[in-house]
């Protein structure tokens, strides 16, 4: 049987015309049109297929579900004969992920003059109607409904079709119209009835069935779809009418199709989880209608007033409703801005979504990798893109990263009215306290009493003016404090509110009520105080989340306070207590893996830290020994995070780590600018002074040169300050800081700097000691960098010398150098001297290593490509062959292993 794989959708995809409307349909081949049991009703006649050449054919149903929920059908229309016959494929439910799918139809358009048949009386076609053929892109979720109570059968396919192509309207009646029409009105989706559906597998097209319907339950654009798998709910007989047709493909011998597992691009990092007792705001409605005209939306209020909230149920739902990317990116500073941007790019790098041939966000600067992102965004646009810039302090910050119309739907939430760019002047949507009864409804909630029934409750609203932050704090005191005193209620609540400490010096920017500050702090001292013997660590919790990166905290890396204390499991005790009385927030669930965060509200954060900065029993000051009992908890913290290991000869991190450990180290430097910006006297701190160095290793080590920079300048005029010249840090802080450099293609200044570590090491260390031996290796490929082979040749050689003499011949350094001195003399075009020193270091690397070790196979690629530009391609072949052999012991996705097949690839190409 000849089936077709090459399907063209202009020539296969037909308009249908039926009693009952119109509809759309997908020729099989041998004549056969596959469509929706529900166009085939209402009697044998009248039954008509358009061509793209705006021809109608009569046509004859030869099967039809006697069940309408297996809504499919066949057509046969004799004009059609020739055609080759096309596979269809079932799905499978089990798999999960989503599917990649496209329909082919022929919505009916409330523009022009496009007007609904009317049956065998409509008028005939017009040109326009062989024009409306429509493509719709989306996916199919399997194993799961789009949301909790939608049911998983019959499937859902989920276009990413904007809504404002297709608006949401009902056409009116028309007069003119026949009888029969006149109680008939159009939606925009109308005429999709048995569009087909369609994936690619392996380079071939399946059809999985055909469009029911639009699921109104769920939301425009997302369609109800039959799949072929349905025809088991018919008797045997009636499913053997369908299967005798299509009888080249048979029901136990049909493809099935599994679900992408990979998840959609969605970034949570920092979006916070629905609040206990969450109020819906009229904010969030007047959100939900100004998206869909403008795609644009400010959220507008005083801190605490719960603009995140909103924009985190806003976030939520379109999850929920298969949005294909939803992003929520921290904006408080430009630095912050900049930095979400590359990761979220390294992301869709990552899945293949952004990538460019030879472009690399790795390897950009965030500034660039920002804007390649949004560059991708608008050369992209999708209307079901939602991003949320969260918490914008300066419009300017976005000035050079403008998405342009149709890129996104996009909402900014900002407590600055001006801050956010408002080039269509769409006024922003305030979000300010709650009503009265709202207080109310949200204290009774939370508390358990019944807060109308009490004047004390409409007290306690007043002196906080209704701001859900600070209720949220009464509510959470008045619920901890009646566990041990059943008797507490909002008159006690009234009365510690008062006995707090007061405002003082403390002047909180923007109208808050009188009593802010007193609220936070009575949470803070309650939270405490229910502590007991997990004081401690849930004091040091809350300093954490005061001085570190506003954006949060990953969990894991707040263990290390509780560890050791009250045993396994404190430490969600302890985030269990501090949520309770909302003084932290988790972040959303991780989705695609993202670790959950704690953060901190700005304006509990801001009080926390001045509080401590004036707290009489404090030691703040320049503190070598990390005495500071404030930076004791949070020295713990980022001690913990080691994006990458220590060890100089660990390998690299592989393709699926990477996005990972990029993002930790990011949150790491963000963290360290965060703490110095609040506490500037950590600078001081040894302790501090060695994480920023690491910090800029990682960096450095995860290809992210334009970020270690900004950490390690700054680190390496601390530990001159500090330490001096000569002390180790200083030098370490400088060699990373000069690596950075030649990574981001500051030749000079890479120089620079490593000609003054190997001077200083050499009078500070010795011309033999090791540290002074690998300055010279770095220089000697500064100047390699940058061209200079005469001076990297003459310090390889050099290096060599010396390796072998201090270290012996075999040790893992002199090896590095002979493979570095070959690779100069590569680049020098001098290729004998390379062949030579590449053949003794792999004789070598064989011997000591083994032949099938990562740096033996790097030897055998690198003496594989001398060989080739030599013009002994059959040689190079040979060691090509060998290497692919031998890396068979590496895992599929070990970078060695990667590099040799695309180097054999290239060779076979050639």
């Amino acid at each position: 049987m000849d089936v077709h794989l090459d399907v063209k959708p202009a020539d296969r995809a037909v308009k249908l015309r039926h009693p009952g409307g119109t509809g759309s349909g997908w020729r099989l081949g041998r004549g056969l049109i596959l469509t929706a049991q529900h166009c085939s009703e209402a009697g044998a006649a009248g039954r008509h297929v358009l061509d793209l050449t705006g021809t109608w054919h009569e046509a004859e149903v030869v099967w039809a579900s006697p069940n309408a929920e297996v809504d499919l059908a066949l057509w046969r229309v004799g004009d059609f004969g020739g055609d080759p016959t096309i596979p269809l494929a079932g799905l499978n439910r089990r798999s999960g992920g989503d599917v990649p799918a496209t329909g082919y139809g022929f919505p009916v358009f409330l523009q022009g003059s496009h007007r609904r048949d009317s049956g065998a009386q409509a008028a005939g076609p017009t040109p326009a109607d062989a024009r409306r053929l429509e493509q719709l892109t989306g996916h199919i979720p399997l194993a799961q409904g789009l949301s909790a109570g939608v049911p998983v059968s019959p499937f859902f396919f989920v276009t990413d079709t904007d809504r404002t192509v297709m608006p949401r309207a009902e056409r009116p009646k028309e007069e003119s119209a026949p009888e029969e029409a006149q109680d008939r009105v159009e939606i925009d989706w109308g005429s999709l009835s048995g569009t087909a559906i369609l994936v690619d597998q392996t380079g071939e097209r399946h059809c999985v069935g055909v469009v029911r319907g639009l699921n109104r339950t769920h939301r425009e654009g997302t369609f109800e779809v039959t799949g072929f798998d349905s025809l088991t709910q018919l008797d045997p007989a009636e499913a053997a009418g369908f299967w005798a047709l299509v009888d080249w493909v048979r029901p136990d011998t049909m493809p099935v199709i599994r679900g992408d597992a990979r998840e959609r691009p969605v970034w949570l990092n920092g979006c916070p989880a629905q609040a206990a007792h969450y109020v819906p705001r009229q904010a969030s409605q007047e959100l939900e209608q100004a998206l869909p005209s403008s795609h644009r939306a400010t959220l507008w209020g005083m801190k605490g007033a719960g603009k995140s909230q909103v924009a985190a149920a806003l976030v939520r739902h379109r999850v929920e409703d298969g949005w294909p990317e939803v992003f929520w990116v921290n904006a408080e500073t430009r630095g912050a801005l900049l930095e979400e941007l590359k990761l979220i790019a390294l992301m869709l790098e990552q899945s293949t979504r952004v990538a460019q041939p030879g472009r690399s966000v790795q390897n950009m600067d965030p500034e660039a990798a920002a804007k390649q992102l949004i560059n991708h965004w608008n050369g992209h646009p999708n209307r079901r893109r939602l991003i949320v810039f969260d918490n914008l302090t300066d419009k300017d910050d976005l000035a050079d990263l403008q998405l342009g119309p149709g890129a996104a739907t996009v909402v900014f939430t900002t407590a600055d009215r001006g801050a956010t760019p408002n080039q269509d002047q769409i006024p922003p949507i305030e979000v300010g306290p709650f009503t009265h009864q709202e207080a109310l409804a949200y204290l009774t909630a939370r508390t358990g009493l019944n807060a109308s029934a009490d004047p004390a409750a409409s007290l306690v609203t007043v002196n906080l003016s209704c701001l859900p932050l600070a209720l949220a704090q009464a509510a959470g005191v008045i619920r901890l404090r009646r566990r041990d005193d059943p008797s507490y209620d909002y008159t006690s609540y009234l009365a510690d509110l008062k006995d707090t400490a007061p405002e003082d010096a403390l002047q909180l920017d923007g109208d808050y009520p009188n009593h802010t500050t007193q609220a936070i702090r009575l949470a803070r001292d309650t939270a405490l105080q229910a502590a007991a013997d997990r004081s401690q660590s849930t004091e040091d919790v809350i300093t954490v989340l005061a001085f570190l990166d506003p954006a949060g905290v990953r969990r894991a890396h707040l263990s290390p306070l509780t560890e050791g204390r009250s045993g396994k499991g404190d430490l969600a005790k302890v985030l269990d207590l501090l949520e309770g009385v909302s003084l932290i927030t988790r972040s959303a669930s991780p989705i695609a893996g993202s670790p959950q965060t704690i953060t901190m509200h700005r304006l509990v954060s801001w009080i926390i830290r001045h509080d401590l900065d004036n707290d009489p029993g404090d030691t703040t000051g320049p503190d070598p020994d990390a005495t500071d009992p404030t930076l004791q908890p949070i020295i713990k913290v980022l001690d913990a995070i080691e994006p990458v290991p220590v060890s100089p000869d660990a390998p690299p991190p592989d393709r699926d780590t990477y996005p990972a450990r990029r993002q930790e180290a990011g949150e790491l430097a963000a963290h360290l600018a965060w703490l110095l910006r609040q506490r500037p006297t950590a600078d001081q701190n040894h302790i501090i002074l060695r994480i920023r160095i690491y910090c800029g290793r990682a960096l450095v080590n995860l290809h992210d040169p334009f970020t270690a920079i900004a950490v390690l300048t700054a680190a390496h005029t601390t530990a001159t300050e500090l330490q001096g010249p000569d002390h180790p840090n200083t030098l370490a802080a400088r060699n990373t800081l000069a690596n950075a450099h030649q990574d981001a293609g500051h030749t000079d200044q890479a120089i620079t700097l490593h000609q003054q570590n190997l001077t200083d090491s050499e009078r500070v260390l010795g011309p033999d000691h090791p540290d002074t031996l690998g300055s010279r290796n770095n220089l000697a490929e500064a100047h390699r960098a940058a061209g200079h082979l005469a001076q990297a040749i003459h310090l390889h050689e050099q290096n060599l010398t010396d390796r072998e003499r201090v270290l012996g011949p075999d040790h893992p350094n002199t090896l590095g150098s002979r493979n570095n001195l070959a690779e100069a003399h590569q680049d020098a075009g001098h290729t004998d001297q390379a062949i030579t020193l590449h053949q003794q270091n792999l004789a070598d690397r064989e011997r000591v290593l083994g032949p099938d070790h990562p740096n033996t196979l790097t030897t055998r690629n690198n003496l594989a490509r001398a060989l080739w530009n030599s013009g002994r391609q059959d040689e190079a072949r040979e060691q090509m062959a060998q290497a692919v052999r031998d890396s068979e012991s590496l895992s599929p996705d070990h970078e060695v292993r990667r590099v040799i097949l695309r180097s054999w690839a290239n060779m076979e190409r050639h």
